[in-house]
């Protein structure tokens, strides 16, 4: 009888041992949770998103600027001309587009003061007074300015500036400020001198 009842107990013994072994094993194998980032990772990976609830001269409306557009290299021009030839056209930018602009400018700033990409936008204007449309904003260091694409669709995010139009969505802003007062619409297409003129708000 005791035998029997020895022999059970050990059985019993190796059937414990044998299950905490497989309990082991299976809690050391991560689980789809433990492969879920962090939250600073998340965050660090998501877009800015921090903006402010009031901007002055919102929503915008539709404007039309001159742009500078290239002529197609393959019309028999000078060889020596082909590279600079260049024409002005008219394009409107709709108010949406504007707004979107305008909005991930100020978020790049109120998130870290970030650029978009690699590119030098968005960018303070350092002398708004000598900009035709802008005197009144003589001494004022936090008027801002963000491109806009030749597809008058796509928000600016980087790459080369051959993706930017000559236009400039302009607005005023303080960095963290919760007030931002959007201005308008310049365009340095045709100025020799590189200069901003104002675009025309249709």
């Amino acid at each position: 009888m005791t035998t029997v009842a020895l022999g059970s107990i050990k059985s019993l013994t190796g059937f414990v041992l044998s299950l905490l072994a497989v309990t082991t094993s299976v809690c050391a194998t991560p689980t789809p949770v433990d492969n879920f980032p962090t939250t600073l990772q998340v965050v660090a990976r998501s877009p800015p998103t921090k903006l402010p609830s009031t901007i002055k001269g919102f929503p915008p409306k539709d404007w039309k600027c001159k742009l500078t557009q290239k002529n197609d290299k393959s019309q028999h021009r000078p060889k020596a001309s082909l590279c600079r030839y260049q024409q002005l056209s008219a394009q409107t930018f709709d108010s949406d587009y504007i707004k979107r602009s305008v909005e991930y400018g100020l978020q790049l700033r109120d998130n870290g003061d970030n650029k978009a990409g690699s590119s030098k936008y968005p960018g303070w204007l350092k002398a708004p007074k000598s900009i035709e449309g802008l005197e009144d904003y003589k001494g004022e260091t936090n008027v801002d300015h963000f491109p806009l694409t030749h597809d008058g669709k796509t928000v600016f995010v980087g790459g080369t500036q051959k993706s930017t139009s000559d236009a400039r969505v302009v607005y005023q802003h303080t960095i963290g400020s919760d007030e931002a007062i959007f201005i308008g619409v310049w365009t340095h297409a045709g100025r020799k001198d590189g200069k901003f003129e104002k675009c025309e708000e249709v």
